[in-house]
């Protein structure tokens, strides 16, 4: 029992003691509140898109051109003009790329669609495609092209001397003419416009006009700048 109540007053003397510290304290300075800082403004950064400008054309000297293997007995024969004679007037060349290839062999590629699409862009001929490096355009069945500051006319001017794989000469105001008066404009053909070629109300088709046989003009298709990207 004194035990008991030496060791209750020893803790009430501990609590006592406890409380005079604690109150004896100094006062906890309180966490000041922090400034709000306002988040820096980010500078917009600006792309300034430059525009793309043609390739030149290399010369190639016509005299010199070779006449492929398969084809040379046949312009011995008389089956088939000269070389020289059956170059176009405008003519262009490609650059080599690594090395002049060899004639003939067989071609080994594969699709992966139904409508062959991949092959079918490595055979046909735009009238202007990109450059190797996307620098600009080079010219291909178009030797060059015109669009006006609003973006509403696109002018084509064609390569004169082209001609198709049976022969007749490409003419693009007789060709062309025949896919837009004879196809695109027949609503029993129904041969739509491409989707960019619709004047400003979206369902009438453009104006296509032929001022010669190798100039053809698109006219007030809707304000649109990048139609040349599209077309290469």
């Amino acid at each position: 029992m004194r035990a008991s109540k030496s060791f209750a007053l020893l803790m009430s003397v501990v609590t006592i003691i406890s409380l005079l510290v604690v109150a004896c304290a100094p006062a906890a300075t309180p966490t000041p509140e922090p400034e709000p800082v306002e988040a820096p403004t980010a500078t917009p950064v600006v792309i300034e898109a430059e525009e793309a400008t043609a390739a030149p054309v290399p010369t190639v000297d016509v005299a010199s051109a070779k006449e492929a293997p398969m084809l040379q007995e046949m312009v011995r024969a008389g089956e088939l003009p000269p070389l020289q004679e059956r170059l176009p007037k405008d003519l262009q060349t490609v650059d080599v790329y690594e090395s002049i290839g060899e004639y003939g062999g067989t071609w080994h590629t594969i699709a992966g669609a139904s409508d062959i699409g991949a092959i079918k862009m490595k055979l046909y001929d735009p009238p202007w495609r990109w450059n190797p490096d996307y620098t600009g355009y080079e010219s291909g069945l178009a030797k060059s092209f015109e669009m006006n500051d609003a973006c509403t006319e696109l002018t084509w001017h064609f390569r004169e001397g082209i001609k198709w794989s049976d022969g007749e000469p490409f003419i693009p105001k007789v060709d062309y003419g025949f896919w837009w008066e004879d196809l695109v404009l027949d609503e029993d053909v129904n041969v739509s416009v491409p989707w960019y070629a619709y004047q400003a109300d979206g369902t009438t088709p453009m104006d296509v006009e032929f001022p010669d046989d190798y100039t053809m003009v698109w006219k007030n298709f809707k304000p649109n700048c990048i139609v040349p990207y599209i077309v290469a």
